[in-house]
């Protein structure tokens, strides 16, 4: 049972990989970027299989908590969030973005839409954020303060 995942080697399932490499039953749904490698976000980490291969985010500094969103930019940047905050992994280097906890991420093109706010209603109100590239550094801009803290989900 499960997804099968081929890379120009023998078809294996997915949730054999995931098995093997400490995801099992703690997937989120996997996310396939340009280079066809396989994104999951799991309880406490993101991994990504190349087709041959399973590799923490962890050994690229990525740090534990909850979720785990995974999307692509038009430039191959892989975006990745979780209760910490929101990361961009590209050519090998991962790179925070924004701190706080993120409860949907969305990107299109190389614009990225979040919410953030706090797992409790506790000192802070979710928001609605933009983050955008500005030169050499990312630019984040709140666009709404949000009354709740899913506006994407009916």
């Amino acid at each position: 049972m499960g997804v099968h995942i081929t890379s120009g080697s023998p078809s294996r399932s997915a949730d054999a990989v995931y098995q093997h490499s400490g995801y099992a039953r703690e997937c989120g749904l996997p996310f396939e970027d340009h280079l066809g490698r396989i994104w999951v976000g799991g309880s406490n980490d993101v991994g990504c299989f190349d087709g041959a291969r399973f590799y923490s985010m962890h050994d690229y500094g990525f740090p534990s908590g909850t979720g785990g969103a995974v999307a692509e930019d038009t430039a191959g940047g892989i975006w990745i969030s979780n209760s910490s905050g929101i990361y961009r992994f590209f050519h090998g280097t991962l790179q925070e973005i924004l701190q706080g906890w993120v409860q949907g991420l969305f990107v299109a093109g190389n614009v990225v839409v979040a919410t953030i706010g706090p797992l409790q209603r506790i000192n802070s109100t979710p928001v609605l954020v933009r983050i955008q590239q500005s030169g050499a550094s990312w630019r984040t801009d709140r666009i709404a303060q949000l009354p709740f803290l899913e506006p994407f989900h009916g």
